[in-house]
């Protein structure tokens, strides 16, 4: 039987070095076959810790599929969601896989795993899963599936596809219609607002689908055991600090991923 093919999607801002050794990592450490790779750029030449000049030296040897989006400035907290639309809106491969610019793959078997585990009619994709909770002290954050590391099963997603479903916003908390998912946590102490907020991240829309209106049944698999450390390594961060490149976690961070690169091109 034929692998069914997946497309994996990137979206990229001011990424520094990361989408380089996301994408190189790829490439040089995935089994599964076939794949794409489709990169939503939404940085500009001139901000600082973009990747342009390489995106287009990669599309042009076709490495990636690149798609030109928007400018993302840094207050707009809704551009990953919008990536995510985008990506989705031009995926024409039976698997989607929702992925972020600072990772780095480790074990060539890591997308087998992922896919291997859309096993039943019922599994709408694989995803890794947070509950609702107390953020800080300072508001609430909804459930939500991440959509950082997501595998989606394109014909059953289409099926529930929304506008919405990756948007993100607040709402105070009054007007939250499923506080039964914090029960049992203390309220936000020193909230941002009065009432405190709910913060509907990217991916809450999808967890309110599967978990209040799920008509078809549909279910996310977990994503496999020790796969974290293992077959991939996050680095986190890059993208939200990168408009203070002076900040010493980033500097770390950098520093690591230009190692690992060096490393990954001697191989």
């Amino acid at each position: 039987m034929e692998n069914k093919e997946v497309s994996i999607l990137i979206g990229n801002a001011r990424t520094w070095e990361s989408i380089e050794l996301a994408i190189e990592s790829i490439q040089k450490r995935t089994a599964y076959k076939p794949y794409q790779i489709i990169v939503h750029n939404q940085a500009r030449i001139r901000d600082k810790g973009n990747r342009v000049a390489y995106l287009n030296k990669m599309a042009r040897n076709g490495s990636i599929k690149l798609i030109e989006g928007e400018y993302r400035p840094r207050s707009d907290l809704d551009g990953h969601g919008k990536s995510v639309k985008k990506l989705l809106s031009v995926c024409e491969t039976e698997l989607a896989l929702l992925w972020v610019s600072d990772i780095e793959i480790l074990g060539d078997n890591w997308l087998d795993m992922l896919v291997e585990r859309i096993d039943g009619d019922d599994i709408l994709g694989v995803a890794d899963f947070k509950p609702g909770r107390n953020h800080f002290n300072r508001m609430w954050i909804a459930p939500r599936y991440l959509p950082d590391w997501m595998l989606l099963d394109m014909e059953r997603y289409r099926e529930i596809e929304g506008d919405d479903d990756w948007d993100l916003s607040y709402i105070p908390f009054p007007k939250w219609p499923y506080p039964e998912v914090f029960i049992g946590q203390a309220p936000p102490s020193n909230p941002d607002h009065n009432p405190p907020q709910v913060f509907r991240d990217t991916g809450w829309r999808i967890w309110e689908k599967m978990a209040k209106r799920n008509s078809r049944g549909y279910k996310f698999a977990p994503l496999p055991p020790n796969w974290f450390g293992k077959k991939i390594y996050h680095f986190g961060g890059i993208d939200r600090n990168s408009f203070r490149p002076e900040f010493p976690e980033l500097q770390t961070k950098l520093a690591k991923i230009r190692e690992r690169l060096e490393m990954l091109r001697g191989e």
